[in-house]
């Protein structure tokens, strides 16, 4: 762990690490970091509730960055817990992709009361109801008023528990093609007025990423290299790992092994992959931001105050907007959350996914922030990245 401040003062704190449980402990020649304190608390409480190998919790605020990991490694072979960990980090993608609309948005290259169709090659006579046609809006705010998931999954819905849903869903994505994916939107009829009703699914994000391709004349993976993952510093976050490149091993509750998820679509709803040392970059970069598409991609742009480009906005007991997203693969959770006007930023990661890991690593995140917005703001910490090896 290493320990900066101003003044080139630096300070070099130790980590014990708890043989049977992985827990880190840290100290230092004066107290150390309150905000340090509070994370290894949340790994903790995590690695209890939701009986997870390998959490991971990284904090922006005010300028610093901290960052815990805590792996119980004699749990199960593969596991990893460090900043420059891979892991799928789910429908957290989805932002990503808001991101880049917002861009096109700021470049003039569409509107958000567009009509999907005028980006699209072919007619689609069928993506309206009553007249009313579906919107770029309504891509991003999940009310496209198609209630059929892209692709189909209500048999295995039928079929099969709760806890297998997505094990099965990545079978029938391994197969699932972008010539399937149009034939299914060619024959998709809205069942509600476009805006009036939310339906979550990948249908949304990936024909955003259709219609930027097609607005941008380049690749969606290159959109994403030149527009956002670039401009926050994040080299280490791709669609698509090389050869020589592993993921961090997810588990399900009962501590299977789970394989990485599969998709032969553009991987703007759930198929990026990256690491805390990246997403902590991109909460950075989120808070600083003064990037005119970074501004706009928050901007609420739902009657129901609810949501902006895929993320999902809070209003705090302060009146500030907040904006978060999770998101769940075959093995991790994830979950991001931005307080620009706080200058707060919040990751956690866990190694692990089930029906109810997403709701306890939401809890662990809210208790974290209620915590941290209560350091004294004379605590200033330092700088701190805290990894085990």
């Amino acid at each position: 762990m290493i320990v900066k401040k101003k003044n080139v003062l630096e300070l070099l704190l130790s980590i014990t690490l708890c043989s049977c449980a992985g827990v880190v402990s840290a100290a230092a020649a004066g107290a150390p970091s309150t905000h340090l304190q509070l994370m290894e608390r949340t790994a903790t409480t995590l690695r209890n509730t939701t009986g997870a190998s390998a959490v991971s919790v990284g904090v922006v605020f005010n300028g610093k960055t901290y960052s815990h990991h805590d792996a119980k490694h004699n749990a199960h072979s593969g596991v990893q817990a460090s900043d420059a960990t891979l892991f799928e980090i789910g429908s957290v993608s989805k932002v990503f992709a808001g991101t880049l609309v917002a861009q096109a948005v700021v470049d003039g290259k569409l509107t958000l009361d567009d009509d999907v169709r005028m980006h699209l090659s072919g007619a689609y006579s069928n993506l309206q109801f009553d007249g009313q046609p579906i919107r770029i809006r309504h891509l991003l705010t999940h009310k496209t008023g198609i209630d059929v998931p892209f692709p189909d999954t209500r048999e295995i819905r039928l079929k099969f528990p709760a806890h297998d849903f997505i094990a099965q869903k990545n079978v029938l994505d391994a197969r699932y093609t972008k010539d399937d994916f149009f034939k299914e939107l060619a024959a998709a009829n809205p069942t509600a007025l476009p805006g009036t009703r939310f339906k979550y699914g990948a249908l949304g994000p990936e024909l955003c990423a259709v219609i930027l391709e097609k607005v941008y004349g380049k690749g969606y993976d290159t959109l994403l290299r030149e527009f956002v993952l670039g401009p926050a510093g994040m080299a280490a976050t791709r669609l698509r790992l090389g050869p020589t490149q592993r993921l961090a091993t997810g588990f399900n509750a009962k501590g299977r092994e789970m394989d990485p998820l599969s998709s032969n679509l553009w991987g703007a709803s759930k198929f990026l992959k990256s690491t805390m040392g990246d997403m902590l970059s991109f909460a950075t970069y989120e808070l600083a931001s003064r990037n005119p598409a970074v501004l706009e991609s928050r901007r609420l742009i739902d009657p129901d105050g609810k949501m902006a480009y895929f993320w999902e906005v809070e209003k705090d007991r302060a009146g500030g907007w907040n904006y978060v997203k999770d998101g769940g693969s075959n093995g991790t959770s994830s979950i991001i959350k931005i307080l620009p006007a706080r200058g707060l930023g919040i990751v956690i990661v866990v190694n692990q996914s089930d029906v109810s890991t997403g709701t306890e690593i939401g809890a662990a995140l809210d208790a974290l922030e209620n915590e941290l917005l209560a350091v004294p703001t004379s605590d200033n910490g330092a700088k701190i990245i805290s990894t085990i090896p």
